[in-house]
């Protein structure tokens, strides 16, 4: 993904962001919109992708990010946060430095 590329806000659909701040502006906008927030679902291939929840099972299965099972072998699926021991999906940290896969 070209990283000056411009994508569009999952919270406020009137938001036009370049691709590689992204995720810092998914914080600010999230606690910015926390109602449209608990309508939503983060896919657990990658934590930019935000779907209302009644569609996730479908992203799911269609996601570009999805990983086959053979590649995951031996390896955990969700990266882990070595600092709180968490998966990323539960730590809060959009940006963590310290992955354990």
């Amino acid at each position: 993904m070209d990283p000056e590329r411009l994508v569009q806000c999952p919270y406020d659909k009137n938001h036009q962001i370049r691709a590689c701040r992204l995720p810092y502006h998914l914080v600010k906008c999230r606690k910015n919109n926390q109602k449209i927030a608990r309508e939503l679902a983060t896919c657990p291939y990658n934590a930019r992708h935000r779907v209302p929840k009644q569609e996730l099972k479908l992203h799911i299965a269609t996601c570009e990010n999805k990983v086959s099972p053979e590649v995951l072998e031996g390896k955990r699926i969700a990266p882990v946060c070595s600092k709180t021991q968490s998966s990323l999906y539960e730590c809060g940290e959009q940006v963590c430095s310290s992955l354990k896969l």
